[in-house]
């Protein structure tokens, strides 16, 4: 890819970025439905698994691991943990599809934020943005709609780990200022395995010889998107590739239909379009960086 022009670089690791979260959250529903794994201990066996694949790449840079934000870190990893939990909640209730447009919300909701916590101007777009959003979320939830069989507190789980993403994107642009991406990656999995570990302790189930692959190929997967999301949006601007996360939803679909069974109907595919229309909407209009870490916090904690 280096003799590509670099947006064409950006968005191709974009897309590849997509399809590895999709597959670590088919392989999170997996372990969840063949082995009875809570999903506190899915996010522990997410970051200890993750952070064994990643610690290599960290050793060959010879990167320094001391850091003067323990703090933010440990807040970052609490992030960390409430997203990842409440979003494989949802997911073991929800079909993938629509599971994966519900998290396109994220930027929306790191837009709005923002706002709020970080000071950045307040305009009318934020606002539209989110409206429009939320009307997406009202199309592939269609409440009160018997025929969608969606049930809306696991919508609310999804919703919310978008919100701790979201809030996650704000650490990580406070962290950038001071920290390397390689700790920051290595950070995530540390404080977050930390704080997932008494949670995953109290619902744990035994793991068998025939689970290991699947953990550990989970974790290859985290390890890698690492890499991923840092290459896409270190090639090109948010706007040009966070359109390419609608590939998501075509990924999600694909896996949930050959593999748990899963049929997605056109309201989902409608409902994730507008989502995703509107958090590039968004992102245009209303202030780009720290949407951008938003997006690399949705994307696989990176």
């Amino acid at each position: 890819m280096r003799r590509l022009p670099l947006p064409i670089q950006g968005i191709l690791w974009m897309i590849i970025t997509g399809f590895l979260a999709v597959c670590i959250y088919g392989m999170a529903l997996h372990l969840h439905r063949a082995f009875g794994f809570h999903p506190f201990q899915i996010v522990f066996f997410y970051c200890l698994t993750g952070l064994m694949f990643y610690l290599p790449s960290l050793w060959r840079r010879h990167l320094s691991l001391k850091t003067s934000q323990p703090k933010l870190f440990l807040l970052r990893g609490i992030l960390e943990f409430t997203g990842f939990s409440l979003s494989i909640t949802g997911l073991t209730m929800l079909p993938m599809p629509v599971h994966t447009s519900l998290s396109f919300t994220s930027p929306l909701f790191g837009s709005l934020a923002a706002v709020l916590l970080l000071r950045e101007p307040n305009n009318i777009h934020r606002w539209i943005s989110l409206l429009i959003g939320f009307c997406g979320v009202l199309i592939i939830s269609r409440p009160g709609s018997q025929a969608a069989h969606i049930p809306l507190e696991y919508v609310g789980c999804v919703l919310l780990a978008a919100l701790s993403f979201a809030f996650c994107g704000i650490t990580i642009k406070k962290l950038t200022a001071t920290e390397p991406n390689g700790r920051i990656a290595f950070f995530m999995m540390v404080m977050t395995a930390f704080v997932a570990s008494p949670f995953a302790y109290g619902v744990w189930q035994p793991v068998t010889e025939s689970a290991i692959p699947y953990l550990l190929a989970m974790g290859a997967m985290v390890a890698a998107v690492q890499f991923t999301v840092s290459l896409a949006y270190s090639k090109a601007d948010v706007t040009v590739i966070l359109p390419f996360n609608f590939l998501n939803l075509v990924w999600s679909s694909l896996i949930a239909f050959f593999i748990f069974d899963q049929v997605v109907d056109g309201w989902t595919f409608i409902g994730g379009l507008i989502i995703v229309g509107a958090a590039v909407y968004g992102i245009r209009y209303a202030g780009r960086t720290n949407v951008s870490a938003t997006s690399r916090a949705a994307a696989g904690g990176s």
